[in-house]
């Protein structure tokens, strides 16, 4: 099964003839929403870039989850032509992980039970992310990071079942970002404890949230807050970080969860209401990201406006 995510052009320029350099693939996570997922492993059976596979790659499974808040595993390093490479595709292995053990692709349960992740019928299926503009130069490295936001690729079936989202969905859980061009948003919530019970923090590009759509269940998983670039839980203190975002303006959209129920699944209550006496001229629809570089974003919370 093939899935494919473009945004751009292929852009074809070559180096000069026997120019060599080195391409690094690392593999990160953007936090899935569910307080019953221990881990969520992923078996990756091949990497190609530009539709050739990586020489020497051998099948990997990774706890994706536990590679959050700038943290990494390296999945593939390889010596390439010094040029520019417009896709890099991943092949999952549904149905064997890497040291042959069924299944390839799971949700590992706090119960210590096993959820198989599929993404159709077929037992493999390939994830081509095209429109990169990934540039190789002679004798250096290119650093490039793929977050796989489990909170868009998994849905929730019932109480206790799990899969993949189906075709397109799964592809746009996953996107690309070269570290050279990469920034990050940090900051703090406060008082937010007065008024639910976590707060997830989204990032958007600027002028892409449309808060009353993000906040309706949409396609096949009816997953909320999709077309968010990055999103991370705020920890206990309040802090957050959001790492790898590409240069360019964001908006920010702090969430209010409670678990009423008590059952460890927590609903969405609405739009934390932000001071912005204390914003210090900051604009949350205006936030600049520069490459290598982190923003500070500190925010104390007022009040919560529900849905």
């Amino acid at each position: 099964m093939l899935f494919t995510f473009a945004s751009c052009e292929k852009d074809d320029t070559t180096g000069p003839d026997g120019a060599r350099g080195t391409m690094s693939i690392e593999i990160t996570d953007a936090p899935i929403d569910d307080a019953s997922v221990q881990g969520v492993f992923v078996t990756v059976a091949d990497v190609k870039i530009d539709g050739q596979s990586v020489e020497g790659f051998t099948s990997k499974t990774i706890d994706i989850k536990a590679y959050q808040e700038g943290n990494v595993a390296l999945l593939a390093e390889t010596d390439l032509t010094a040029k520019t490479y417009s896709s890099i595709s991943l092949v999952l292995d549904h149905t064997t992980d890497a040291s042959g053990s069924a299944p390839g692709c799971y949700v590992l349960k706090t119960d210590g039970t096993k959820e198989a992740l599929m993404a159709g019928a077929q037992n493999t299926t390939e994830l081509t992310l095209n429109g990169q503009n990934i540039i190789v130069e002679d004798n250096q490295t290119a650093e490039v990071v793929i977050d796989f936001d489990l909170r868009k690729a998994i849905k929730r079936e019932g109480q206790d079942a799990y899969d993949f989202v189906a075709g397109s969905d799964l592809a746009a859980s996953l996107r690309v970002v070269t570290k050279a061009s990469a920034g990050t948003i940090t900051g703090k919530v406060s008082q937010w404890d007065n008024y639910a019970d976590k707060v997830v923090v989204y990032a958007y590009k600027k002028g892409t949230l449309d808060a009353n759509a993000e906040t309706q269940g949409s396609g096949d998983g009816q997953l909320k807050f999709t077309n968010a670039v990055t999103s991370v839980q705020a920890k206990a203190d309040g802090s957050f970080e959001l790492h790898f975002l590409e240069e360019g303006d964001y908006e920010l959209y702090f969430a209010g969860y409670e678990d009423d129920d008590q059952d460890g699944q927590f609903e969405l209550k609405g739009s934390l209401s932000i001071d912005i006496n204390l914003l210090a001229g900051l604009d949350l629809s205006l936030i600049d990201v520069e490459a290598n570089s982190s923003t500070t974003v500190n925010v104390t919370i007022i009040g919560i406006l529900p849905l």
